[in-house]
């Protein structure tokens, strides 16, 4: 358990700093929007390139992985849309965006820092693993 917090807490206390640094007005929003596009176009595609090219191909392309998350993050968004559909009776529309938020991971922001400090540099070319069945199928 202490080995479980020692990894995350580094995590979740920079998410508290950041909410902390907002909320104060320390950080402005439109420089949080900055740095959220700066990352989501610039950083995460440079750490999933660089992860890319590091190994061989055969090495990365992991189909077992690609299958069983891809199946799995479709399953998940099935089961979340026809639980807002029919449990909520909530419109397609709203249904389908809660069902998007329930499939697609946070890799990049949250998954990918835990995963890197348990199992270090393999955990790159999972999150491209991961990115490619969030952006292709969910």
């Amino acid at each position: 358990m202490l080995a479980i917090l020692g990894i995350t807490t580094p995590i979740f206390l920079l998410i508290g700093l950041g909410y902390i640094a907002r909320w104060s007005g320390i950080i402005q929003r439109e420089q949080m929007q900055g740095v959220g596009v700066f990352v989501l176009y610039c950083a995460l595609p440079a750490l999933v390139i660089r992860a890319l090219t590091q190994q061989p191909l055969e090495d990365i392309f992991k189909l077992n992985y690609l299958l069983a998350y891809g199946l799995g993050s479709i399953a998940v968004f099935i089961g979340g849309l026809l639980l807002c559909l029919t449990l909520q009776r909530q419109p397609l529309n709203a249904s389908a965006m809660q069902a998007l938020g329930m499939a697609a991971a946070n890799s990049g922001f949250v998954g990918y820092p835990v995963a890197a400090m348990v199992i270090g540099s393999p955990a790159a070319v999972l999150l491209a693993l991961n990115m490619i069945i969030e952006t292709l199928i969910i």
